[in-house]
């Protein structure tokens, strides 16, 4: 998979998913053409921080043919309530 972090730098530096690149939202459109496009063997995940950029990720991206997405549903605040691994400076401790 390509798992895509569409926040800020900033937002992800302080707090991110295991295993996600940083990808800013406002990058999409250059970088689609550098993604594995309907590729069955590279899904791309996109994550945010409560799932609405993600959101317009994932609409941009399908716009353009894209049909091998996903997003992760409550984005980056739900992952690590559930959890997940996570990385960065700002990680909260149970």
């Amino acid at each position: 998979y390509v798992f895509i972090d569409v926040r800020s730098a900033e937002a992800y530096n302080n707090l991110h998913a295991s295993g996600s690149s940083l990808q800013p939202l406002h990058t999409l459109y250059t970088e689609r053409l550098r993604l594995p496009k309907n590729d069955p063997d590279k899904k791309i995940i996109l994550i945010c921080s409560g799932g609405i950029a993600s959101g317009v990720g994932f609409s941009y991206l399908q716009h353009y043919g894209f049909r091998n997405i996903a997003r992760v549903s409550g984005g980056i605040e739900n992952w690590q309530t559930q959890g997940l691994p996570v990385e960065g400076s700002l990680i909260l401790k149970n």
